[in-house]
């Protein structure tokens, strides 16, 4: 039975892209500016200087950021699937959802946050299901609950003065609203202005509460908060979503300026009495496009003049171009023309960011740098999910290697945190002084072995991304006669870490380690994904870790083709990493390239001395070229027999692969071989896929009490909401650990939903299986592929 459903069209989607950000500017001395460009959250000083990404998440939509009253966090609108409310530090480095708690159920999707005066709350837009409309929402700015402050009418653009009143864009005018209580009054009514009906948007109070800036038909006017003493500010280009700065002398907003194209939006800033005080004069530039700007306090978001650094050195005679990758021509091949690890994570660093002092348009800026050790694979294993913010690059353990200090200081310039891997065995003392002495914030993640060290990096990982209840297990070593066999299965796990922000942890073969286990109770997780066969982590690891998921094939090949179909989302382009998985060295070149594997969502495939069936089935196409590769490591890596016989695959793959080889890692009974285990990482689901959280009792016989929620993005263009169930008294029988459900739905309006459920337990407490979706009334139609349900069956 459907006990409720709700749906959310595009509409409110580009709604959440276009509306303009909230927060009034709060009494004091001016800060930072923070505003959107490309998709992501950059903050510059008050005349426009050190722009710098604050957020730099390539698969992610940042926008709407609003600087806190202290001047020491950014709140702002994140798109995935659902539009949430986040609150970053200044800096990126902590990072705090706010919506989400709140339950998509409740609250559909949440956008154009604003600060309470004191900086403990956040209001919001949010789309209320039971209204079917956005409402103003209120939770506190550390993540926990909320609830609507206005009810029955659709709000817009709120903004939260000093005076604790909010004020909404309602119906064309503008209203306050109590924060207490509720109660609302009229500001200003887009019929009183003085030459007539105009629209009026975008409402910003001043910082003493007395005035309201906004935007109108001929560009931006202010008034009283009365609605009083209209005052034209600007009447040239394009302007759009002010904000007052908070000393009170300076009005910000995003367009266009004199002598600039009605393409060309910028961050200008005109004086508090428009421009018969002063010609607009432009904050930002370059060809970026720069919206949503919002003036903070000083305080936690002035940068500090920066201390004299030594200078860097210079990497010696002229400098190649980096390589494209993924340039969505599946004809070409690009290749990192390295032989060795140091020189192809330089290589793939250059790839990816841009220099320290560069544009935006000339790439994303690291946020960091990882740096590990060059001669053994444990500690950059569980440093991999660090590399969606930073390129892992490697060292001599006892003197900092020179092409890589050079890197360093390419992508970072003398500040920002560099992440060492290990205790001051696997770095020096002398490599860490030196990168302090050079004005890095250097952060050494170790504990006393490797166990712990990873455990020190998946605390950080846990504190920089999102918790989103899932962890990758590894083992810890290898065989001494197959000492590659210690990361064969987990090299490819790296790009899927650092795609969602997941922690590797390791652990020996046979048990799991205690350490591990304590910080498996302490983090509790809901999913642990376990990365190879029994040879590699035995069945009592799997027994004795929450909600296992283990993803493994017949080899090393296997194994990762299995993580890219089960872990990574189904894409329209078919894009992958290729490493040679079997080299002594093979760990490094694929850790390395774990990032640029996160940046393009293509997962990592492994080769040897020649292509085996399960990869060969991963990057063939019959026909014409269909499949994007990025070889990591020149021909002495990846010898030019196996680069052809890739190019061949790819459009000439119409018949079988080719020989491969075994290693004897087989999958446990009753994994089924293939199957899905849902998408790790990420609580969001790609086009024509599901995302389901379930929860139920089975009894060994039947299922019942069913419930939790279902998210369907059916067609790229719509996605929809709804809580199932089933009652007491109708349980799902199931037969040999399977059943199916076939069950309908008829709202009374014209409409039949219907799902159609099978599934088979795999353990304790997953099962694979597949849901689709329709509805009889509207002709809309969706289905799924294999997806994973994690419940707790007693």
């Amino acid at each position: 039975m459907l006990r409720r459903f709700a749906s959310f069209l595009p509409v409110l989607l580009v709604i959440g892209l276009l509306a303009p950000p909230a927060r009034a500017a709060y009494p004091g001395a001016n800060g930072i500016i923070a505003f959107e460009r490309g998709g992501d959250i950059w903050v510059v000083e008050a005349d426009g200087s050190n722009p710098r990404n604050v957020t730099n998440t390539p698969t992610n939509v940042e926008q709407h950021p609003v600087v806190s009253p202290d001047g020491t966090r950014i709140a702002y609108t994140r798109t995935e699937i659902y539009d949430e409310i986040w609150t970053t530090t200044i800096d990126g480095t902590q990072v705090t959802e706010v919506s989400n708690p709140i339950g998509h159920d409740v609250l559909g999707s949440a956008e154009q946050p604003t600060w309470s005066p004191d900086g403990t709350e956040i209001a919001f837009q949010g789309f209320h299901d039971g209204e079917g409309q956005f409402v103003l929402w209120v939770a506190d700015a550390n993540g926990g609950g909320g609830f609507p402050l206005t009810t029955g009418y659709r709000t817009e653009q709120a903004d939260w003065g000093v005076n604790n009143e909010i004020v909404v864009r309602v119906a064309g005018d503008f209203y306050a609203v109590d924060a207490n209580t509720g109660a609302e009054r009229i500001l200003i009514r887009y019929e009183d202005a003085p030459d007539g009906p105009e629209s009026i948007d975008d409402p910003e109070w001043s910082p003493d509460g007395t005035r309201i800036v906004f935007t109108c038909d001929t560009g931006l006017c202010s008034a009283s908060a009365t609605g009083t003493d209209w005052q034209r500010l600007t009447d040239v280009g394009v302007n759009t979503h002010p904000q007052y700065s908070p000393d009170g002398r300076w009005i910000i907003y995003a367009g266009t300026g004199p002598g600039t194209s009605s393409g060309d939006y910028d961050i200008w800033r005109v004086p508090v009495d428009g421009v018969a005080a002063g010609q607009p004069e432009r904050v930002t530039s370059g060809p970026a496009t720069d919206r949503f700007p919002d003036w903070g306090p000083a305080g936690g978001g002035a940068t500090p003049p920066p201390a004299p650094t030594p200078p860097g050195p210079t990497p010696p005679g002229p400098v190649e171009p980096p390589v494209v990758a993924f340039d969505d021509d599946p004809a070409t091949t690009a290749v990192i023309e390295r032989g060795e690890p140091v020189g192809a994570a330089i290589e793939i660093a250059r790839a990816r960011f841009a220099d320290a002092g560069g544009f935006a348009q000339s790439g994303p800026r690291a946020q960091w740098v990882v740096l590990s050790r060059d001669d053994t694979f444990p500690d950059s294993l569980a440093g991999a999910a660090l590399t969606a913010g930073g390129p892992m690059l490697f060292t001599n353990s006892q003197a900092l290697t020179a092409s890589t200090h050079a890197e360093i200081q390419r992508v970072l310039g003398g500040q920002g945190a560099v992440f060492l891997l290990g205790g001051t065995g696997a770095i020096s003392v002398a490599i860490e002084s030196q990168l302090r002495t050079e004005g890095y914030d250097v952060q050494r993640l170790a504990g006393p072995s490797r166990v712990e060290t990873a455990l020190a990096v998946a605390t950080e990982v846990r504190a920089r991304f999102a918790d989103n209840g899932t962890v990758l297990i590894a083992r810890a070593s290898g065989p001494a006669d197959n000492p590659t066999a210690g990361w064969a299965d987990s090299v490819s796990g790296g790009a899927i870490a650092a795609y969602g922000g997941v922690p590797i942890v390791i652990t020996p073969t046979d048990a799991i380690h205690p350490a591990v286990a304590a910080w498996l109770q302490s983090d509790a997780p809901t999913r642990s994904v376990l990365l190879g066969g029994i040879a590699a982590l035995s069945a009592a690891i799997e027994q004795g870790v929450p909600g296992p998921i283990r993803v493994a094939g017949d080899d090393r090949t296997a194994t990762a083709a299995a993580i890219a179909e089960q872990l990574w989302p189904d894409e329209e382009g078919r894009e992958f990493v290729v490493v040679n998985g079997f080299r002594p060295d093979g760990w490094a070149f694929g850790l390395a390239a774990a990032g640029i594997a996160s940046d393009a969502e293509a997962p990592v495939v492994i080769v040897g001395d020649q292509v085996s069936p399960a990869t060969a089935a991963m990057v063939s196409a019959c026909g014409s070229p269909a499949v994007d590769l990025l070889l990591v490591g020149d021909s002495s890596i990846i010898g030019r027999g196996v680069a052809d016989e890739l190019d061949r695959l790819d459009g000439g793959g119409c018949g079988g692969g080719t020989g491969g080889g075994s290693e004897g890692e087989t999958p446990p009974p009753g994994n089924g071989g293939g199957g899905g285990a849902g998408q790790v990482g990420r609580w969001a689901a790609e086009p024509f896929s599901l995302v389901a959280e379930l929860e139920f009792d089975y009894d060994g016989s039947s299922i019942r009490d069913v419930d939790g929620t279902l998210l369907w993005y059916c067609d790229g263009s719509s996605s929809s909401t709804y809580i199932t169930f089933y009652p007491e008294g109708q349980p799902i029988q199931v037969t040999g650990g399977s059943w199916s459900v076939d069950n309908e739905y008829d709202d009374g309006q014209g409409n039949t939903y219907r799902e159609v459920w099978t599934g088979t337990f795999t353990s304790a407490t997953t099962v694979e299986g597949t849901i689709s979706y329709s509805v009889a009334g509207n002709g809309s139609y969706c289905q799924t592929g294999t997806v994973e349900w994690s419940g707790a069956p007693a």
